[in-house]
């Protein structure tokens, strides 16, 4: 059994640059890529960027990739932003094959985005929108709410 030097020192790296050649071998042969992006702080104030890509393989196949995690130790300001994920698509030598990107509606990571050409699709999720809209409508005040089970109407 290897020892934790090994692991961490050779066998990961190697897997990890075996598995970045897939996929860049992957992307080269797509067109098209959609990015979603996203931003988050962890428990520790550490603060993170997680990208994805999604294509249409050859099989005509919704393919979803992590492309980065990356640490942001710097503020995230949409210059950081910006910066940050041109490089990460410069990395994996995308950046003429993006058809749109998709974030929060964080107005830091939407100014980001609004900086990549007009001919970007930039496009606001919809999962985190709906989940903006029900947790409104939960911290609203004097809103009925049915009760499902009871068929009762309840103010909350």
């Amino acid at each position: 059994m290897p020892c934790i030097n090994t692991v961490s020192k050779k066998l990961v790296p190697s897997i990890t640059d075996n598995l970045k050649s897939i996929l860049m071998l992957e992307l080269k042969g797509c067109h098209f890529i959609t990015i979603t992006c996203d931003s988050w702080t962890s428990w520790g104030k550490n603060s993170y960027l997680g990208v994805t890509c999604h294509f249409i393989d050859k099989n005509m196949t919704l393919v979803d990739r992590n492309l980065d995690l990356k640490f942001m130790p710097e503020m995230k300001t949409a210059e950081y932003l910006f910066k940050t994920l041109n490089e990460t698509f410069s990395e994996w030598s995308i950046n003429n094959k993006i058809f749109a990107l998709v974030t929060d509606s964080g107005a830091n990571i939407f100014s980001a985005v609004n900086k990549f050409d007009d001919n970007v699709l930039k496009i606001p999720c919809a999962g985190h929108r709906l989940n903006l809209v029900v947790n409104d409508l939960l911290n609203a005040r004097n809103i009925k709410v049915k009760n499902l089970k009871m068929g009762q109407s309840v103010m909350k």
